[in-house]
């Protein structure tokens, strides 16, 4: 790493870096919004979705995660739960306490997420390999 670069060599990385980054940006978020907006969640939801991907949840656990009060956390729940891709069951231990799962239509919900995420990042590396031919 200690090898030095001239002024020529270190433009055209900052540019090749700046093409980079602008189709990432072009391209991450098209799949995905489709997605999202199919679905009608917010991206809260879907980070719930991929936190939920890990295993059954509390509310409480899912806050200090995302860092929202319980009862807005909660709030997203509940419409998750309306649209039935979470489900909503008492804890073995306190039957106070509900434990969050992905249904099958969450976790194929999920799945869809995840797909347009890696088919926006391998558009996005495929514009890049056709801009540096």
């Amino acid at each position: 790493m200690g090898k030095r670069i001239d002024a020529k060599t270190a433009s055209d990385l900052n540019e090749l870096l700046h093409d980079m980054m602008v189709a990432f940006g072009h391209s991450s978020g098209s799949g995905i919004v489709a997605v999202v907006n199919e679905a009608n969640l917010t991206l809260p939801q879907i980070i719930i979705l991929g936190l939920l991907q890990q295993g059954p949840q509390t509310v409480s656990s899912l806050s200090e995660m995302i860092e929202l009060t319980p009862g807005a956390v909660s709030r997203l729940v509940d419409r998750m739960v309306r649209k039935g891709f979470v489900s909503r069951r008492e804890g073995n231990d306190d039957r106070r306490q509900k434990m969050l799962s992905l249904t099958p239509a969450g976790r194929r919900l999920r799945e869809r997420v995840e797909r347009a995420s890696t088919g926006s990042f391998a558009a996005a590396l495929s514009e890049l390999d056709s801009a540096l031919a």
